[in-house]
């Protein structure tokens, strides 16, 4: 994905590629400050980029934010108004029902007619119910978890799926846990990639499939 942000400085851009990093030249995704709010909460959520999972180092370009929307457990999608904040884009969200919440963020240039970048967060309130047939919703290019999130303990195995229109596809996982090094799990149309996991840890998974990247981040088990 090229030209989608605004660097700061031609040697904060270099500054970027030091190191082992998280993503991929140019990847973003969806995050909030809590992934398991209480009932009643309200959560900042942001649009970041980088190449160190959480820290954002790139400007998403405003007019490249097709739609950015929460889906309830219930099916009901309601659009999620941003403000540019520094090297994010920002907003808040008050949990207000029991239940899975998708944020899911769509980049696509103007002139395009099909998305370059499809970025998801689940959130799940503390005590609702945590059921993985609400992490998907069985359209376009997403990531779908294969066990409860909130459930997961460390040394869990969590099934990961790349599907595109509700259907499993062969693909190979970048996934990051929070400020630690990437590593490379696959999948085929048949048998999900699996991901040991440390309960109380944020991850970033990416994919890409026929020109387009997506992303997801979630919590293991309870923070």
């Amino acid at each position: 994905m090229r030209h989608l942000f605004k660097p700061k400085c031609l040697a904060g851009v270099a500054a970027l590629f030091i190191g082992a990093a998280c993503a991929d030249a140019h990847d973003f995704w969806v995050n909030a400050d809590s992934l398991r709010p209480e009932p009643g909460q309200t959560v900042a959520v942001q649009i970041a980029g980088g190449h160190h999972f959480p820290q954002s180092e790139l400007i998403l370009q405003g007019r490249l934010i097709r739609e950015f929307t929460v889906t309830r457990h219930d099916g009901t999608t309601t659009p999620i108004a941003l403000n540019p904040a520094g090297k994010t884009h920002e907003s808040s969200l008050t949990i207000d029902t029991p239940g899975v919440y998708l944020l899911n963020l769509v980049i696509q240039r103007p002139q395009k007619k099909e998305p370059e970048s499809l970025c998801r967060a689940i959130l799940i309130p503390a005590g609702g119910d945590d059921q993985p047939g609400a992490y998907a919703r069985n359209s376009s290019l997403e990531i779908v978890p294969g066990k409860a999130l909130s459930q997961l303990a460390s040394g869990d195995e969590l099934p990961l799926e790349l599907r595109r229109d509700g259907k499993p596809m062969a693909t190979q996982f970048t996934v990051c846990a929070e400020k630690g090094k990437p590593q490379w799990i696959r999948s085929t149309a048949d048998a999900p990639a699996v991901l040991q996991v440390k309960s109380g840890t944020k991850y970033l998974v990416t994919a890409i499939d026929g020109g387009q990247t997506v992303s997801l981040v979630f919590l293991a088990g309870s923070p």
